[in-house]
């Protein structure tokens, strides 16, 4: 959960020079601006988020549950003032931290904090889907326009039906020709992967949101084949392993790849996915 060394003890400090957005005027228009009591413990919650920075693992952070903090004195606006946090107690995931606060002349704040470790992705306001794609580089594609008469998804009984979708970059077909002729089996597993892409964005247009796919049901992959290559399993793998990282088990689907001697406007891979949405 957390690197060596994180133990009771630790401790980590903060230094401003205050300004007027952090303090108080209500003493009346002609009194000294103060730092204000909100202020010092947002000061004091940045010391203790600056200890665990150091300690936590990658994608953990943390979120304050409890703060109970005395303001012992006034402090002018225009004052340096150092918070200071120490780790004091460790329960689990849930962190007990003494915190202070100083001014350029005295102690000005004291009490204790405590604070709980997280998994960002559980917390992160776009779906895990999306911030993999991020993590990994890549952007959906603009959704694909029917070119007849039928949809591009249909949702029935918590079932996300995609329709064929071909590997195209904004727009445009990428792969076209025959795998084993005109193109390598890894081009036709890039090729695969981009229509998985494809689907996402259609199911994102569809649903309005990919943290709404449960899992990834059936895969069909359509691939342009050259006569003697068997290889199809190999390039429906490009969007099968993207499931997977994206989705981890819940990308883990039943499929089929087939071999076929043509596809929509000469496309090397034609992908069809039913997802499970909730």
């Amino acid at each position: 959960m957390v690197k060596e060394g994180f133990v009771p003890g630790i401790s980590a400090e903060v230094t401003v020079t205050t300004t007027p957005e952090m303090g108080i005027t209500h003493l009346g228009p002609t009194a000294t601006s103060l730092f204000s009591t909100p202020s010092m413990i947002g000061l004091m919650e940045q010391a203790s988020n600056r200890l665990l920075a150091s300690y936590l693992e990658p994608g953990e952070g943390s979120v304050g549950v409890k703060v109970n903090v005395s303001h012992l004195a006034a402090t002018p606006v225009g004052m340096k003032v150092t918070a200071k946090s120490t780790l004091t107690a460790i329960s689990g995931r849930r962190l007990s931290l003494a915190v202070e606060a100083y001014n350029e002349k005295e102690k000005i704040g004291e009490g204790t904090h405590e604070r709980v470790i997280i998994l960002k992705e559980r917390f992160s306001k776009g779906s895990p889907v999306e911030e993999r794609l991020k993590a990994l580089g890549l952007e959906l594609p603009e959704p694909s326009k029917p070119v007849g008469n039928y949809l591009p998804a249909l949702l029935s009984q918590g079932l996300l039906f995609i329709s064929g979708q071909i590997p195209r970059i904004q727009g445009q077909l990428k792969y076209t020709g025959k795998i084993g002729a005109d193109l390598t089996p890894e081009e036709g597993y890039q090729a695969a992967r981009l229509c998985a892409l494809s689907s996402l964005s259609a199911a994102k247009q569809a649903v309005g949101d990919l943290g709404k796919i449960r899992r990834v049901v059936r895969v069909a992959g359509f691939v342009r084949s050259a006569e003697g290559f068997s290889g199809q399993p190999s390039v429906v793998n490009g969007a099968s392993d993207l499931f997977v990282e994206l989705l981890q088990d819940q990308g883990k689907h039943a499929r089929i790849a087939v071999g076929v001697n043509e596809l929509p406007a000469g496309s090397a891979v034609e992908l069809e996915v039913v997802f499970e949405v909730g």
